[in-house]
């Protein structure tokens, strides 16, 4: 079979390139002409230069496609890049399934994120049914509408199923999708723990469950691809124990942390002109609850993810120590 993948030199899209090429697949990928492709260098796959934010870049890239896997994407948390995240998180989707339509691809697998299901102020399991309410960050508001484009092509004549990953944890991390975390917390930057919690997983579970979902998830259906459940205390614990370090011991409290946020927006606006750490948006998704149920993938893909939080954690750890990685903060694959 003849698949494209986007995104191929980000963490999930180059786990998944190695994997289609192991089960003999024709692997063709589309990149930026200065994309990183080191951790892909060694496969045979064709490479077509391109850009998801140019429709005239795709049409030789999905020319013979079957199916397609689409996992390029911006991870920003900030309003500066709310253009840039439209552009490249929603209109990416409509280029990409466009193109996609008018060459034949009978199917194709759209990476969303659990950001695009919602959150909530205390702890609760939500699912693919939750009416999304985080319609004021831009990056969830980005993927929320890039999945609204999805559907409204697949009803088209392609076939569209839309995944969701929560965040995700793994070697090769260069992209810092859930890794800043871990650099932050080896790099001393984090003092205390905020109230919220978040769900995770393994890299290699969401590749399982991108396959799982081409192979057997229906037409215009989501399907949440997590594993376990943690305070953002637990996380911080678990990285810092893994790191050697000693644990957060410190509540933020909501209150404050809004405040530091709402500061560190101002002071970076109008007197540093550059990107705050942490920005408002980070600081309104660390008070949120983001407890996202994969059962629906387990019971219609067969989803069963099998790396416990932990060991992804440790691996990714690792993987930052023996390449002595050091990074920028925009996150674009």
């Amino acid at each position: 079979m003849k698949i494209l993948v986007t995104g191929a030199t980000g963490l999930m899209g180059s786990i998944l390139v190695r994997r289609l090429v192991r089960e003999k697949h024709h692997v063709v990928i589309l990149r930026r002409k200065t994309a990183d492709t080191q951790e892909i260098d060694d496969l045979k796959i064709s490479h077509r230069l391109g850009d998801i934010t140019d429709p005239e870049s795709l049409k030789t890239a999905l020319d013979g496609c079957d199916v397609i896997y689409h996992t390029a994407g911006l991870v920003a948390q900030w309003s500066g890049y709310k253009d840039s995240l439209y552009r490249v998180n929603t209109l990416g989707v409509r280029h990409v399934l466009e193109a996609a339509l008018e060459q034949g691809v009978k199917r194709a697998v759209v990476v969303s994120s659990t950001a695009a299901i919602g959150g909530t102020r205390h702890p609760e399991i939500l699912d693919e049914r939750f009416v999304f309410n985080l319609e004021h960050l831009p990056y969830a508001h980005s993927k929320w509408l890039g999945e609204k484009e999805a559907l409204a092509i697949g009803k088209k004549g392609i076939e569209v199923v839309i995944v969701n990953p929560a965040t995700t944890f793994g070697p090769g991390d260069k992209h810092l999708n859930a890794g800043m975390t871990i650099l932050n917390t080896r790099d001393g930057k984090i003092f205390g723990f905020p109230p919220g919690g978040n769900t995770f997983v393994d890299v290699e579970d969401v590749v399982d469950g991108m396959i799982a979902a081409m192979e057997r998830g229906r037409n215009l259906e989501r399907y949440i691809l997590g594993n376990e459940f943690l305070s953002f205390q637990t996380l911080l614990t678990i990285i810092s124990r893994i790191q050697g370090k000693s644990a957060p011991k410190f509540a933020l409290p909501k209150f404050l942390l809004t405040l530091g946020g709402w500061g560190k927006e101002m002071i970076s606006r109008f007197l540093l002109h550059s990107e705050p750490y942490p920005s408002q948006e980070a600081v309104d998704m660390s008070i949120k609850f983001m407890y996202c149920s994969n059962n629906k993938a387990r019971r219609e893909l067969g989803y069963n993810p099998k790396v416990p939080i932990e060991d992804s954690i440790r691996r990714a750890y690792d993987w930052y120590v023996k390449t002595g990685f050091r990074h920028n903060q925009l996150s674009r694959i």
